[in-house]
């Protein structure tokens, strides 16, 4: 998918933004990791989770919870997020046949020598 993005965009605006997308979505996966690991632990705290102790119910419950009814409500708001995602398989078809045929035009215009005045 961020490939597809980079394509969008050297489409939408006519320059390679490939680095930026990438790096982008890199610090953006850090971000979600440090983000999941610490409502994670505010949850358990929530619950009543302690280390190195015996859980009582409500921790449990906390963690029974964490482990399945709340990764599949972030699951399926992923699906949702998807599903809404515009650059479906047709439309990254015409936007990659739409770059060819601009980056061959270019190659053509760059290869023919220049009129001397």
């Amino acid at each position: 998918m961020y490939a597809d993005v980079a394509d969008y965009s050297e489409w939408r605006s006519g320059r390679r933004a490939t680095g930026l997308i990438f790096s982008s979505s890199l610090i953006s996966q850090k971000i979600g990791w440090t983000a999941g690991g610490a409502v994670s632990g505010w949850i358990l705290g929530w619950f009543g989770f302690e280390a190195n102790l015996v859980q009582p119910d409500s921790a449990l419950m906390g963690i029974r919870l964490l482990i399945s009814v709340l990764v599949a409500a972030s699951a399926l708001l992923s699906v949702v997020f998807l599903y809404y995602y515009p650059l479906g398989e047709s439309r990254m078809q015409d936007i990659i046949g739409n770059l060819d045929r601009r980056r061959t035009a270019y190659e053509e215009s760059s290869a023919q020598p220049k009129a001397s005045a």
